[in-house]
């Protein structure tokens, strides 16, 4: 079973992050949204006991001076889209790693090698606009689409499901004899075939 902490600056406290993203909005696409909050997501694909998720929450992802977290349920700040973004699978995910080696450390025992701990950042806008801007906030703004994926999301609409982006899919290697002993004919077939690109000579 896999597990979801977020965590987020106290709502008593400013934003500079989410001030900068709500400056970009409005210099880079020409829209106008009221505030910007954000928070970070953390999927734990590991099975994990309630209090094992509180000592997580408590000494590996949130400050207790400045941050607030949930445990498996939504964190409470309001807004009318939310924009969640992560890192497709099999893409690097350095912060993510570098949370899966604490946590490991902190419960004292390792992940099994095909699970660990993946990153979201979550961007809680508001604003009168479109749910079709808030798709071009994300698109055009918050995620690279060449290595990270985006969901927005309405109030009210379900996004606790988890998802853990693992790579699920592994590619075999194949390895082929080939009898290169043939005509000239038949070594340029095998090569335009294989996709070698290789000459009569390279391959004599």
């Amino acid at each position: 079973m896999s597990h979801r902490i977020e965590v987020c600056l106290r709502l008593s406290l400013p934003d500079p992050a989410g001030r900068k993203v709500k400056s970009r909005i409005a210099s880079d696409l020409g829209l106008t949204v009221a505030d910007v909050r954000i928070a970070d997501g953390y999927i734990i694909d590991s099975d994990l006991t309630p209090s094992e998720l509180e000592l997580l929450a408590e000494e590996v992802f949130r400050d207790p001076v400045v941050s607030t977290a949930s445990i498996d349920s939504a964190i409470r700040i309001p807004f009318d889209w939310l924009i969640e973004v992560g890192f497709r699978p099999g893409v690097t995910d350095n912060v993510g790693r570098t949370a899966r080696e604490a946590v490991e450390r902190t419960l004292g025992r390792r992940f099994d090698p095909e699970r660990g701990v993946y990153t979201r950042r979550l961007y809680f806008i508001r604003g009168d606009i479109s749910r079709e801007e808030a798709n071009i906030i994300a698109r055009d703004l918050l995620a690279n689409d060449l290595v990270q994926t985006w969901t927005v999301y309405g109030p009210g609409e379900d996004r606790l499901s988890v998802t853990v982006p693992r790579v699920t899919s592994r590619s075999e290697e194949v390895i082929r004899e080939v009898d290169l002993d043939v005509s000239n004919d038949e070594l340029l077939r095998i090569s335009k075939e294989g996709i070698l690109a290789l000459s009569i000579e390279e391959m004599g």
